[in-house]
């Protein structure tokens, strides 16, 4: 920290609790020493509080209960309040293609979907095994992945879950003919891909 920084509330409460190194207690002095009226009056906050605390009937905060608090909130203030929230595009519906002489009449027990979100692509090969379906997909995604996907296929009866691999893979199985919502969900954001008929 330089002296002509405001200096940060924990570096305060540790330099006014002498709990900072010496370096730290030398740096956070010159600053105070330049008459900087912010610091001053933050200095002069928590020194009051800290009295006051102190001067109480009741025994001092065990310093492992503060910093546990300073944790709590610091990782409040750093967490995203809300998921982002987004419903892909459909770009594709091999139902929908023209179908090759021989194979239009055909039985339909396999299609493929294309979605689209920002930065993200989303395929789907979605398969009738007996009396069930299967949706094998990918997610493919421009932006750098620290966090594998959930994925969630969500009709009016029926829950199927699984993760997706580090290469963005997954595949649900034992799903009944019917709607679903498929959802795919990462650190930040939720993308939903809305009415899949199987």
């Amino acid at each position: 920290m330089q002296t002509r920084e405001h200096i940060g509330d924990e570096t305060l409460l540790d330099y006014i609790e002498n709990r900072a190194n010496l370096r730290t207690s030398r740096t956070v002095a010159a600053h105070l020493a330049t008459g900087c009226s912010q610091c001053h009056s933050e200095y002069a906050y928590w020194s009051g509080l800290l009295n006051t605390i102190n001067a109480g009937p009741t025994p001092a905060t065990p310093r492992p209960v503060l910093e546990r608090a300073f944790a709590l909130f610091a990782q409040k203030e750093a967490k995203p309040s809300r998921l982002e929230q987004i419903v892909a595009s459909l770009r594709f519906d091999s139902r929908v293609q023209p179908g090759l002489s021989g194979i239009r009449d055909g039985d339909r027990s396999s299609f493929k979907l294309l979605y689209e979100a920002p930065n993200t692509r989303i395929d789907l090969l979605c398969e009738r095994e007996g009396a069930e379906w299967s949706i094998a997909g990918q997610v493919l995604s421009l932006e750098t992945a620290d966090y594998l996907w959930k994925v969630l296929a969500k009709s009016s009866d029926s829950v199927v879950r699984t993760d997706a691999d580090l290469l963005g893979e997954f595949h649900l199985r034992g799903l009944t003919a019917g709607e679903y919502d498929l959802f795919l969900q990462e650190r930040s954001r939720q993308i939903t891909l809305p009415y899949i008929q199987l």
